[in-house]
């Protein structure tokens, strides 16, 4: 609970939230939401989450845009802890519908949507702490710092452990991804 300087997590959730924008507008377009959630006839659930289904196809769209819009608001930390509570109901919703669209970095996401919705990350160099001064402080419990070190830490601890076996020692993994992205 010692107070530490805010400006850390203050960067996380700006380069946070902008990233998490960026996936939705640069990289998922909106082809690729008509490609991999409007389009397909079946989508693979996983267990326990059979009941999630796909919103029609203009659905879909406002759903990625309104992902895009609470990135946005995250990163600017404007409602920050609304913002980054339905940003995490609206991502693992999105995470949810397939799981054939599974990458482990979209899980992270996830957790780290949940984790932020936790913390005082708008407490600095935010919409929030400039609109109501009561909000803002140059310090953050180390709790908070150091829960989303501990989440990010064991994410990539599982998935080093993951890949210790023969495909991945020998480098047969990165040959098949370099080969293939020739």
């Amino acid at each position: 609970f010692a107070p530490v300087d805010s400006a850390s997590l203050a960067i996380f959730r700006i380069v946070f939230g902008v990233a998490m924008a960026f996936q939705v507008f640069a990289i998922d377009s909106m082809q690729r939401v008509f490609i991999n959630y409007v389009y397909p006839q079946h989508l693979f659930k996983y267990y326990g989450f059979e009941w999630v289904r796909a919103w029609p196809e203009h659905g879909m769209y406002v759903h990625f845009a309104v992902l895009g819009l609470l990135s946005l608001l995250v990163a600017a930390g404007w409602w920050y802890r609304v913002a980054s509570a339905l940003l995490f109901v609206v991502w693992a919703y999105v995470f949810l519908l397939d799981a054939s669209q599974y990458q482990n970095h979209y899980y992270l996401l996830v957790l780290l949507c949940g984790v932020m919705a936790c913390l005082p990350a708008h407490r600095t160099w935010s919409v929030d702490a400039w609109r109501n001064p009561a909000v803002r402080s140059d310090t953050v419990p180390a709790w908070a710092v150091w829960l989303l070190r501990f989440q990010i830490g064991v994410v990539f601890f599982y998935g080093g452990v993951a890949k210790l076996n023969a495909d991945w020692l020998s480098g047969a993994s990165m040959a098949l991804q370099l080969k293939n992205s020739n």
